[in-house]
């Protein structure tokens, strides 16, 4: 337990020199300084990886393969799914529903 409280003394020590110490103007040249040295270096490149390219013919292909397996869908089962998907949301609000009945 007295560790604990010499570490917190030293805390506190060190907390009360921080507020109290003299705060000290800037040099008027610093900010001229930095700045020269922030426009001197140059700006970086914008530059496209392999992995930039191969995830975006992933991205493509995927997208390519998905609408053209929704088109080769015959559109009896299109409408089978269209039917269960209604029964479903259908159900699923008379649970809802009767949740609340007394």
């Amino acid at each position: 337990m007295d560790e604990v409280n010499q570490e917190r003394d030293l805390f506190a020590s060190v907390d009360h020199a921080l507020r109290t110490f003299p705060i000290e103007s800037s040099p008027p040249t610093l900010s001229k300084n930095i700045l020269a040295q922030i426009r001197a270096k140059s700006q970086p490149r914008f530059r496209l990886t392999w992995f930039d390219y191969i995830a975006s013919a992933f991205g493509a292909t995927a997208a390519s393969a998905m609408l053209f397996l929704l088109q080769s869908i015959p559109s009896q089962v299109i409408f089978n799914a269209q039917l269960e998907s209604a029964r479903f949301v259908n159900q699923q609000l008379l649970d809802f529903v009767n949740l609340f009945k007394w």
